[in-house]
């Protein structure tokens, strides 16, 4: 937690020596690869963390598919919170206690609704192979291929995934968590835009519709969402 609390990703590659037995030249090789990289892709489109290590010196292979930047950006800050935290308590055990505070939007979920979902679609699962049962063919409840939550997930992220970066724990998490995205700032009308945008104050540009996709997200989840909580927001 320390080594990434401190670690200036933008600007250092990280080198993991196993077995400490990298040489100068192999670091120095690294280091000028790092730059190079930075170099063609100075926006992080393609890679965001160099990480390389003894056995693998290219620093993409596992950073390929992400984390994204802002994802890299919230890694660092709270592995800054997760040091100051044990510095000034001393007690482990408050890791494991998760912080919400650095999210724009906390999304709860519905126990209640869940458990209805899953246990009206579970019933079905009893008459799936049978010809008759006690509903028709029209009227049957197909079982849940995935469960809900994973589903609302997959359906937020294909829609909204330009504007909101989401985050969600395991299976069983009633909270989903989200960031809006730093580079969807202000920008000119164009025939296609990201994300819903709406025109600011002096009418020559745009800004996120921030109000406009939370709405549209409550609609999509339906009873699934408890309440939707935004950052600032009284």
């Amino acid at each position: 937690m320390h080594l990434i609390s401190r670690w200036d990703w933008p600007e250092e590659p990280l080198v993991v020596d196993h077995s400490d037995s990298m040489t100068a030249e192999e670091r120095s090789a690294i280091f000028a690869r790092f730059k190079e990289c930075r170099k063609l892709d100075p926006r992080f489109n393609r890679t965001v963390l160099f990480v390389a290590e003894s056995h693998d010196t290219s620093g993409t292979t596992y950073t390929r598919d992400g984390p994204s930047r802002v994802v890299a950006n919230q890694m660092v800050k709270l592995a800054r919170s997760v040091c100051e935290l044990v510095r000034a308590n001393g007690d482990l055990k408050l890791l494991l206690q998760p912080s919400l505070k650095h999210y724009d939007v906390v999304i709860t979920l519905s126990p209640k609704a869940l458990k209805t979902i899953t246990r009206e679609h579970g019933a079905s699962k009893q008459s799936h192979f049978k010809n008759l049962g006690e509903r028709s063919h029209s009227t049957a409840v197909l079982p849940l291929a995935e469960p809900p939550v994973k589903v609302l997930l997959q359906q937020l992220q294909a829609q909204y995934s330009t504007a909101l970066v989401f985050f969600h724990g395991g299976q069983d998490d009633h909270i989903i968590t989200a960031l809006w995205n730093p580079e969807l700032d202000q920008r000119t009308r164009k025939v296609e835009m990201p994300a819903s945008f709406k025109p600011t104050g002096n009418g020559d540009t745009l800004e996120v519709d921030r109000v406009s996709i939370l709405a549209e997200i409550a609609r999509i989840g339906g009873d699934m969402i408890e309440k939707i909580k935004v950052k600032g927001a009284t």
